[in-house]
């Protein structure tokens, strides 16, 4: 049986809390290749690349996911207040 996050977003959590779908090995794979790139492809660092890519990953999943304030609604402004207790 699929858990909550499963059956809501289609994609499994793993113990620490990350995300695994094939959306989420395409992006690190690709930045991957794009750190590796940025050094020429030199030989030896496929590994680092590789774990960046997923701190990057997560850190944006985290921003993204991150509880946002609740929405609060701007000052009452004065001059309007007392229009509508003029009106009543």
């Amino acid at each position: 049986m699929p858990n909550r996050s499963t059956a809501r977003t289609g994609q499994a959590r793993g113990p620490s809390g990350t995300v695994h779908s094939p959306d989420r090995e395409h992006w690190i794979a690709e930045a991957a290749y794009f750190l590796s790139e940025r050094r020429d492809f030199a030989p030896g660092y496929e590994l680092h690349d590789w774990l960046e890519a997923e701190r990057a990953f997560n850190a944006h999943l985290a921003k993204s996911t991150r509880k946002r304030p609740p929405h609060r609604q701007p000052p009452a402004d004065p001059v309007r207040q007392r229009v509508r207790t003029m009106r009543t």
